[in-house]
């Protein structure tokens, strides 16, 4: 990703997934979230579903360090309808956001 806004501008789809990729962009967050929400039409929705490492130091932790966190990140660009926070049942320590 660059650093310059993008052109697209389409509102193009009623449902946007955004599914285990917040590590790969969180140092462009901003961005990445702007041109998601660019391609959702007006009354269309954005799922977001993200996990947590187990360990204590993981790429963008310093950005996104908790569920509670990504939480008020989405929050500064869209007003939830529905926000879940699960741990995984085998492991009491990974947790996930939907």
């Amino acid at each position: 990703m660059n650093d310059e806004p993008s052109a697209i501008n389409y509102e193009l789809f009623d449902l946007v997934v955004i599914k285990e990729v917040l590590w790969y962009v969180c140092h462009k967050l901003d961005h990445f979230i702007q041109n998601v929400l660019s391609v959702i039409k007006k009354d269309g929705f954005l799922y977001v579903s993200q996990s947590f490492p187990e360990f204590n130091n993981w790429v963008g932790q310093e950005i996104i360090d908790s569920p509670e966190r990504l939480k008020e990140i989405l929050t500064e660009y869209v007003e939830p309808i529905s926000i879940c926070f699960e741990r995984e049942f085998r492991n009491s320590q990974g947790q996930y956001v939907h």
